[in-house]
C-alpha cells in the first residue's frame, strides 16, 4: 500500500472526523472541519459549505498562493529591506508578512490543528526557523571539527570554513553581551575547540 504524503495524510484524517457527530468532536476539531471542507471546495472548484466563514476561505488562498510562489521561483518569499528598491515585488512582501504572522500566531497558540498541519504541508516550512537555523549551523561546526580537528578560521581559504568561523564570531559576541540562552552556551560548550575568547559576559541586571 503507498505511503500517503502529509498533506494526504491531513486530508485522510480530516475526512474522517467529518464523518463523525459533531457534538463527538472538540471545539479545535470542529474549527479544522471548516478548513478541510473549505479546501475541498477550493481544489473541487465547488462552493465551499454556507458556513464557512470568509476568513477560512482567505486563509486557504493565501496558502495556496504560497505554495505557488514557491513552485514557480523554487525559493521562499523575502521580507529583507537591505535588498534595493524594487527588488521585491509588492505580492513577495504581502507573502513574506503572511508566513511571518502565522508563525506568531502559531506559536502563540491561536492557529487550529488543521491549519498548523497544513503549513507543515508547505516544503520547507519551518515553525522556528532561526532556532532550526541556528542548530544546523552548529551541526556544521562539529562536522568540521570531527574532519580536519581544528576551529575553523575565518582566513581560511574554504567559503564553508569563513562562514562557520563567523558563525563562531557571532556567537561570542552574543556571549559577551549577555544574549545567549543558557541552553545555546551549554550546547556551544559542548562542540570541540570551542571558545569564548578572553572577554567575559555581560551580566544582564
Amino acid at each position: 500500500m503507498p505511503t500517503l504524503n502529509t498533506l494526504e495524510q491531513l486530508h485522510a484524517d480530516y475526512a474522517a472526523f467529518a464523518q463523525r457527530p459533531l457534538a463527538a468532536l472538540t471545539p479545535d476539531r470542529r474549527r479544522s472541519l471548516l478548513f478541510y471542507q473549505g479546501e475541498l471546495a477550493l481544489l473541487t472548484h465547488t462552493p465551499p459549505p454556507p458556513q464557512t466563514p470568509t476568513r477560512v476561505i482567505q486563509w486557504l488562498q493565501s496558502v495556496a498562493e504560497l505554495e505557488a510562489f514557491i513552485a514557480r521561483e523554487n525559493r521562499w518569499p523575502r521580507e529583507n529591506r537591505r535588498l534595493p528598491t524594487g527588488a521585491i515585488t509588492v505580492e513577495e512582501r504581502h507573502l513574506a508578512t503572511w508566513v511571518r504572522t502565522q508563525r506568531t500566531a502559531a506559536n502563540g497558540g491561536v492557529r487550529c490543528d488543521y491549519q498548523r498541519r497544513r503549513l507543515a504541508c508547505v516544503p520547507g516550512y519551518h515553525l522556528h526557523p532561526l532556532s532550526e537555523q541556528w542548530h544546523r549551523h552548529v551541526t556544521e561546526y562539529q562536522h568540521f571539527t570531527d574532519t580536519w580537528r581544528r576551529a575553523p578560521l575565518l582566513r581560511g581559504d574554504d567559503p564553508t570554513e569563513r562562514r562557520l568561523a563567523g558563525f563562531a564570531a557571532k556567537q561570542r559576541l552574543a556571549y559577551r553581551r549577555g544574549r545567549l540562552s543558557a541552553r545555546q552556551i551549554a550546547t556551544l560548550e559542548r562542540l570541540d575547540f570551542w571558545s569564548w575568547g578572553s572577554q567575559p559576559p555581560s551580566v544582564n541586571g
